[in-house]
């Protein structure tokens, strides 16, 4: 069985040490906003049906 990689292993997204959750998926939601993502998609992403 394949092992998942590392900054999986938590069930989350990798979040730079010391950076708070909400702030970070904050700034990962606006860049994707920019990108030109709906938020449907960003629901996809982000594992948050709220976005």
């Amino acid at each position: 069985m394949l092992q998942p990689p590392v900054h999986r292993q938590h069930g989350g997204p990798w979040i730079p040490e010391g950076v708070r959750f909400d702030v970070f998926r904050h700034a990962l939601v606006t860049d994707l906003k920019q990108q030109g993502f709906q938020n449907r998609d960003i629901a996809l992403i982000t594992g948050d049906a709220t976005a």
